[in-house]
């Protein structure tokens, strides 16, 4: 499967089908996502990233002290 970030600079390819899919429900994937944020886990050898990346961090205030 093909897909593209919003502003097409990054591409992605990855397997249809995931090894593992999680849904989080805590307030910091709400402020982010606005809403609950649902995640795939693939096998890196698997994934392909291309074009122009950057990076991004989110000290999140979970209650879990992660």
């Amino acid at each position: 499967m093909k897909k593209a970030c919003f502003c097409n600079k990054v591409t992605m390819d990855f397997p249809v089908k995931p090894l593992l899919h999680f849904m989080c429900r805590w307030t910091d994937c709400d402020t982010l996502w606005n809403g609950a944020f649902m995640g795939f886990v693939y096998p890196t050898d698997e994934v392909t990233i291309g074009g122009e990346k950057s990076t991004y961090q989110f000290n999140g205030d979970s209650s879990l002290g992660f």
